[in-house]
């Protein structure tokens, strides 16, 4: 008899707790959900924020027509719309979906220095009562509109610096001189998959000028006698020492580089 007692206890325990259980296993991942709606709805707003400070560089209307004519409020809704993508957003915790995204508090660029976006919208759990569980959130992106630069009256012009290395002895005049590039030598695709670097080792793609390249056999790549990378641009920033530019009063005992002075001089002559 207790033993059914007791077994009867155990069933209304677990049929009390197992609801409970899986309720606040729910809200936990939807809470996990809301989150990563935010952080893709964060990017989404850098990303237009970004080409609108682009798009208005690239103007000379007047603040108050490039606004109307380039960045209209409408058209910054229309391309967070198409980048969070209107499938996602119906089916994503934010509340109306697309209908919900609200622009307050954005300034247009109307003093053409800057764009500043300010996206509201509300979200709610996957199991929600009422208003338990619901909330507002607001993702805020500045960028900074680029104009080119001013030349200060005290700016140096750029033939007032000179480019040198740590360790070497000579400055340069131009920072595409050979002399500041690694020994590299040119090798053709279809010699790639057998050459080896003096340690043995085979080459791989660089990371900065060849990133998902498939070898060409026809093309020429670069590569260095003890590097491991193969380089589609002569002078990738991978091939180039560590340089650095000076005014032309810091260069001490440095002398000139006789490519550059033979460059120079040719350039003289044109």
């Amino acid at each position: 008899m207790k033993t059914g007692l007791r077994k009867a206890s155990v069933t209304i325990e677990c049929s009390l707790v197992l609801p409970l259980f899986l309720f606040f296993s729910i809200e936990v991942f939807s809470v996990f959900d809301m989150l990563s709606a935010y952080v893709r709805m964060q990017s989404v707003l850098g990303e237009v924020a970004i080409e609108a400070a682009t798009v208005l560089s690239l103007t000379d209307e007047e603040p108050d027509e490039a606004m109307s004519l380039v960045i209209s409020e409408t058209l910054i809704r229309e391309e967070i719309t198409r980048k969070a993508g209107l499938k996602w957003l119906a089916k994503s915790p934010i509340i109306g979906g697309a209908a919900g995204l609200h622009l307050f508090r954005c300034d247009l660029a109307t003093d053409q220095k800057s764009v500043k976006l300010v996206l509201t919208y509300r979200v709610k759990p996957w199991i929600s009562i009422g208003n338990v569980g619901k909330m507002t959130l607001v993702n805020s992106c500045k960028v900074n509109v680029w104009k080119g630069f001013e030349k200060q009256e005290d700016e140096k012009a750029p033939e007032e610096f000179v480019y040198v290395t740590q360790t070497g002895e000579a400055y340069h005049l131009y920072s595409d001189c050979s002399y500041l590039i690694a020994d590299s030598k040119a090798v053709s695709g279809a010699d790639l998959a057998m050459k080896r670097n003096r340690n043995g080792e085979k080459y791989y793609a660089c990371e900065l000028c060849c990133k998902g390249l498939t070898p060409d056999d026809g093309q020429e790549y670069y590569v260095t006698p003890w590097g491991s990378r193969f380089h589609a641009d002569p002078v990738c920033r991978a091939l180039i020492k560590n340089v650095k530019a000076i005014p032309q009063e810091e260069i001490g005992l440095r002398h000139l580089c006789s490519k550059c002075a033979a460059r120079a001089q040719e350039e003289k002559g044109e």
